[in-house]
Protein backbone atom coordinates (compact mmCIF):
# COMPACT_ATOMS: atom_id res chain seq x y z
CA UNK A 1 0.00 0.00 0.00
CA UNK A 2 1.37 3.82 -0.56
CA UNK A 3 2.16 5.99 2.37
CA UNK A 4 -0.61 8.76 2.78
CA UNK A 5 0.58 12.26 3.46
CA UNK A 6 -1.51 11.98 6.84
CA UNK A 7 0.29 9.56 8.00
CA UNK A 8 2.04 11.85 9.82
CA UNK A 9 -0.95 13.23 11.80
CA UNK A 10 -1.73 9.83 12.69
CA UNK A 11 -0.92 9.80 16.70
CA UNK A 12 -2.98 13.87 16.72
CA UNK A 13 -5.79 12.10 17.34
CA UNK A 14 -6.97 9.91 20.27
CA UNK A 15 -7.22 5.87 19.49
CA UNK A 16 -8.50 2.98 21.32
CA UNK A 17 -7.32 -0.09 21.69
CA UNK A 18 -10.61 -2.06 21.58
CA UNK A 19 -11.96 -5.69 20.59
CA UNK A 20 -15.18 -4.54 18.06
CA UNK A 21 -16.70 -6.74 15.50
CA UNK A 22 -16.48 -5.51 11.82
CA UNK A 23 -17.19 -6.59 8.36
CA UNK A 24 -15.51 -5.46 5.03
CA UNK A 25 -17.86 -5.67 1.78
CA UNK A 26 -15.73 -6.54 -0.86
CA UNK A 27 -17.85 -7.32 -4.38
CA UNK A 28 -20.90 -7.91 -2.47
CA UNK A 29 -19.88 -9.94 0.27
CA UNK A 30 -19.29 -9.34 3.93
CA UNK A 31 -15.97 -10.74 5.53
CA UNK A 32 -15.98 -10.37 9.11
CA UNK A 33 -13.11 -9.30 11.32
CA UNK A 34 -12.08 -7.83 14.14
CA UNK A 35 -11.38 -4.32 15.08
CA UNK A 36 -8.10 -3.80 17.07
CA UNK A 37 -6.95 0.29 16.99
CA UNK A 38 -10.47 2.55 16.75
CA UNK A 39 -9.71 6.49 15.75
CA UNK A 40 -12.40 8.67 14.74
CA UNK A 41 -9.75 8.88 11.33
CA UNK A 42 -9.40 5.03 10.75
CA UNK A 43 -9.49 1.65 12.25
CA UNK A 44 -6.90 -1.15 12.34
CA UNK A 45 -8.67 -4.56 11.35
CA UNK A 46 -7.41 -8.13 11.98
CA UNK A 47 -8.38 -11.32 10.53
CA UNK A 48 -7.64 -15.16 9.28
CA UNK A 49 -6.02 -14.62 6.26
CA UNK A 50 -7.10 -16.82 3.50
CA UNK A 51 -4.99 -15.67 0.86
CA UNK A 52 -5.78 -12.88 -1.93
CA UNK A 53 -5.23 -8.91 -2.11
CA UNK A 54 -6.72 -6.12 -0.33
CA UNK A 55 -8.93 -3.97 -2.18
CA UNK A 56 -7.90 -0.05 -2.27
CA UNK A 57 -11.04 0.77 -1.17
CA UNK A 58 -14.04 -1.13 1.19
CA UNK A 59 -17.16 -0.46 2.46
CA UNK A 60 -17.33 -1.16 6.13
CA UNK A 61 -19.70 -2.23 8.68
CA UNK A 62 -18.22 -1.09 12.01
CA UNK A 63 -19.91 -2.06 15.05
CA UNK A 64 -18.56 0.11 17.75
CA UNK A 65 -17.58 -1.34 21.06
CA UNK A 66 -19.53 -0.57 24.37
CA UNK A 67 -22.69 1.44 22.72
CA UNK A 68 -24.38 -1.01 20.38
CA UNK A 69 -24.36 1.54 17.50
CA UNK A 70 -23.05 0.40 14.25
CA UNK A 71 -21.05 2.65 11.22
CA UNK A 72 -21.45 2.19 7.62
CA UNK A 73 -17.92 3.88 5.68
CA UNK A 74 -16.15 4.05 3.02
CA UNK A 75 -12.38 3.03 3.94
CA UNK A 76 -9.48 3.36 1.79
CA UNK A 77 -6.57 1.02 2.92
CA UNK A 78 -3.59 2.34 4.38
CA UNK A 79 -1.63 -0.71 5.09
CA UNK A 80 -1.95 -4.27 4.98
CA UNK A 81 0.31 -6.98 7.00
CA UNK A 82 0.36 -11.06 7.29
CA UNK A 83 1.76 -12.45 10.70
CA UNK A 84 2.17 -15.60 12.51
CA UNK A 85 -1.06 -16.28 14.64
CA UNK A 86 -0.43 -16.59 18.19
CA UNK A 87 0.86 -20.37 19.13
CA UNK A 88 -1.99 -22.40 20.24
CA UNK A 89 -4.58 -20.25 18.51
CA UNK A 90 -6.91 -20.58 15.96
CA UNK A 91 -7.08 -17.11 14.95
CA UNK A 92 -5.08 -17.78 12.32
CA UNK A 93 -7.25 -19.82 10.42
CA UNK A 94 -6.34 -22.57 7.98
CA UNK A 95 -3.72 -21.00 7.08
CA UNK A 96 -2.10 -20.02 10.57
CA UNK A 97 -1.76 -16.48 9.53
CA UNK A 98 -3.28 -13.02 10.36
CA UNK A 99 -3.90 -10.36 8.41
CA UNK A 100 -3.53 -6.74 9.44
CA UNK A 101 -5.15 -3.65 7.51
CA UNK A 102 -5.47 -0.09 8.37
CA UNK A 103 -8.24 1.83 6.78
CA UNK A 104 -8.65 5.33 7.23
CA UNK A 105 -12.14 6.10 6.71
CA UNK A 106 -12.59 7.96 3.45
CA UNK A 107 -16.53 9.17 3.66
CA UNK A 108 -19.43 8.23 6.54
CA UNK A 109 -22.30 10.03 7.79
CA UNK A 110 -21.61 12.59 9.47
CA UNK A 111 -24.20 11.84 12.69
CA UNK A 112 -22.06 8.60 12.46
CA UNK A 113 -18.67 10.49 12.27
CA UNK A 114 -19.95 12.70 15.40
CA UNK A 115 -21.14 10.10 17.47
CA UNK A 116 -17.72 8.13 16.94
CA UNK A 117 -15.52 11.28 17.72
CA UNK A 118 -17.82 11.51 20.96
CA UNK A 119 -17.54 8.45 21.94
CA UNK A 120 -13.57 8.03 21.55
CA UNK A 121 -13.56 11.78 23.71
CA UNK A 122 -15.75 10.47 26.54
CA UNK A 123 -13.63 7.15 26.41
CA UNK A 124 -10.06 9.13 27.28
CA UNK A 125 -12.00 11.38 29.61
CA UNK A 126 -12.71 8.72 31.48
CA UNK A 127 -9.58 7.08 31.49
CA UNK A 128 -8.12 10.07 32.37
CA UNK A 129 -10.18 9.78 35.28
CA UNK A 130 -8.65 7.10 36.79
CA UNK A 131 -5.19 8.21 35.98
CA UNK A 132 -4.63 12.15 35.55
CA UNK A 133 -0.99 11.83 33.87
CA UNK A 134 -2.59 9.44 31.19
CA UNK A 135 -1.51 11.57 28.12
CA UNK A 136 -3.71 11.86 24.95
CA UNK A 137 -2.11 9.61 23.04
CA UNK A 138 0.31 7.35 24.63
CA UNK A 139 3.21 6.90 22.17
CA UNK A 140 4.68 4.27 24.70
CA UNK A 141 4.83 1.11 22.60
CA UNK A 142 5.56 -2.59 24.08
CA UNK A 143 8.91 -4.06 22.74
CA UNK A 144 9.07 -4.52 19.08
CA UNK A 145 7.27 -1.48 18.60
CA UNK A 146 3.94 -3.12 18.18
CA UNK A 147 0.64 -3.07 20.12
CA UNK A 148 0.02 -6.51 20.91
CA UNK A 149 -2.71 -8.22 18.59
CA UNK A 150 -5.89 -8.44 20.47
CA UNK A 151 -6.28 -11.86 18.44
CA UNK A 152 -3.23 -13.44 20.90
CA UNK A 153 -4.95 -11.93 23.87
CA UNK A 154 -8.62 -12.45 22.58
CA UNK A 155 -8.60 -15.96 20.36
CA UNK A 156 -12.11 -16.49 20.75
CA UNK A 157 -12.95 -13.39 19.10
CA UNK A 158 -11.64 -14.72 15.67
CA UNK A 159 -13.47 -17.80 15.63
CA UNK A 160 -15.30 -17.32 12.77
CA UNK A 161 -14.76 -19.39 9.92
CA UNK A 162 -12.89 -18.19 6.27
CA UNK A 163 -15.55 -17.03 3.73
Amino acid sequence: MHESPLVSRRRTVPRAHVAGLCWEVVEGKERPGLVVDLSWEGVRLERPFVGGVTPAEVQLELDVPGIDEVIWAKAGACFDEVVAAPVDSISGGPMGLVRRTGFRLLAAASQDLKMLREYLVERRRRARQLDPDLPWEPESRPAGGRTPSMAAMHPAAMRFGAA
